[in-house]
């Protein structure tokens, strides 16, 4: 199951049958495999978030500007419509987020990733002595936690708060903090 399916129909709308017809499986084989239907809707967003992060990492570290690679990291993270289909796939989970300790911790570990990947650019700003003297862990978790919210003003067509506004938001907070003169 792609990501852009699991976003045309939400999470209530997708049937097994559906998932099933699409990657040429049967229903009996889709649930051997996961169990409940939410399990493939977790699992679509750890494989998304999984090639994401492969790809980010990969752009990321051709960057030698720890400040370019957090502007960048910023375009990356944030939606970049309101129908970004990786962030309603997240809004799918959301809207029925894992019961049981294994998915959530599927879930907090995709969301380290970027918290990690934020503090150790911010790491290198500050060893460098480009960026003022953060704690990089503190800094990561806030901003990626801040900027959740702001992609959510971005998801919900909030007037006024588009992609582009969310990213000045974020990179102008995250400037001020660091010391950063844009």
């Amino acid at each position: 199951m792609s990501a852009a399916f699991a976003c045309e129909r939400g999470a209530d709308g997708v049937r097994l049958k559906d998932i099933s017809d699409r990657v040429g499986m049967s229903p009996g084989h889709i649930l051997y495999y996961f169990g409940r239907k939410d399990r493939v809707l977790l699992e679509t967003l750890r494989w998304s978030e999984t090639e994401l992060a492969e790809q980010r990492r990969a752009e990321l570290s051709r960057f030698r500007s720890p400040w370019r690679a957090v502007q960048r990291f910023v375009y990356l993270y944030l939606p970049v419509a309101s129908d970004d289909p990786r962030w309603n796939l997240w809004a799918q989970v959301s809207a029925r987020p894992p019961g049981d300790a294994p998915g959530q911790a599927q879930i907090a570990a995709l969301e380290q990733g970027w918290v990690d990947d934020l503090a150790d650019w911010v790491a290198r700003g500050v060893d460098r002595r480009d960026f003022a003297e953060v704690d990089t862990g503190a800094f990561a978790l806030r901003w990626v936690l801040l900027m959740n919210g702001v992609a959510e003003q971005v998801r919900l067509q909030v007037p006024g708060h588009d992609a582009a506004w969310a990213r000045r938001y974020a990179l102008a907070g995250m400037a001020s903090e660091l010391g950063v003169d844009r």
